[in-house]
């Protein structure tokens, strides 16, 4: 005699399962639908959604239950951060994970950077000691939720960190071209390391009066061999190799 009990429904990511099935000599198990489902040492094992009735047999008799195995869940789980433009090292660095509302209570958030698991759980990953290019993911598990596997993983943002150098420069922000000897040029030290570097400098109109590639002459505020007026004027420079980009203002004292 064969004791088949009633199969209960399962999820597709439900681990193996006995099968309940009981009789005096060995049994053996056949699936209207191997796709579903199959037998693996020992256990029922779910390979997809759908349905599939299962037979159990020990050679005088046989017994069949049904098996319906309900799909995963899609989730939808994204990252963001509260870094904008590069930041200098040591800068704070927020991470926030956003997921759809099929998220379980129960959810764990676990955050990787650069593939190793941080220390950090919960929906948000902050830190002050990223290297520059860390790559930051989060994956939801735990809870008793069944997520198709290839939503469970977020997109990956990339931190991006200035120089150190580009963040300890001092960039005077005026000087007084008086013919006295004493600052009469914009000195910027920190560009003698970057000698591919651009330098753009505008009036308040927007009209370019000076530029240059590298910067082994100081800009004496001048434009076309005439003295410029007092006042403020607005410079870009975009440092080479390294593409990137500071900006600021400059004034002329007289």
């Amino acid at each position: 005699m064969v004791d088949f009990q009633l199969i209960r429904n399962f999820l597709q990511c439900d681990p193996d399962f006995e099968s309940g099935a009981t009789a005096f000599v060995p049994i053996t198990y056949s699936f209207s639908n191997p796709l579903v489902a199959s037998f693996v040492d020992g256990k029922i094992h779910i390979l997809s959604a759908g349905t599939t009735v299962i037979t159990a047999t020990n050679g005088y008799e046989s017994k069949s239950q049904t098996l319906v195995v309900s799909p995963a869940e899609v989730l939808i789980i994204s990252i963001s951060s509260t870094q904008t433009n590069p930041l200098c090292p040591g800068s704070q660095i927020t991470f926030t994970a956003n997921a759809s509302s099929n998220a379980e209570p129960g959810a764990i958030y676990e955050w990787y950077i650069n593939e190793v698991k941080s220390q950090q759980t919960g929906k948000t990953l902050t830190g002050n000691t990223f290297n520059n290019g860390a790559q930051i993911y989060c994956i939801i598990t735990g809870g008793g939720s069944c997520y198709f596997e290839a939503t469970k993983k977020s997109n990956t943002l990339k931190v991006d960190l200035l120089d150190a150098n580009i963040c300890n420069a001092i960039i005077p922000t005026a000087f007084s071209p008086n013919g006295d000897g004493i600052n009469d040029t914009w000195k910027i030290p920190m560009l003698t390391g970057y000698p591919q570097s651009k330098m753009f400098i505008y009036n308040r109109s927007g009209v370019r009066i000076f530029e240059t590639i590298g910067y082994e002459q100081p800009w004496n505020g001048s434009h076309e061999g005439k003295p410029l007026p007092a006042g403020v004027y607005y410079y870009v420079i975009l440092l080479s190799p390294e593409n990137r980009k500071m900006s600021g203002s400059v004034a002329i004292l007289k």
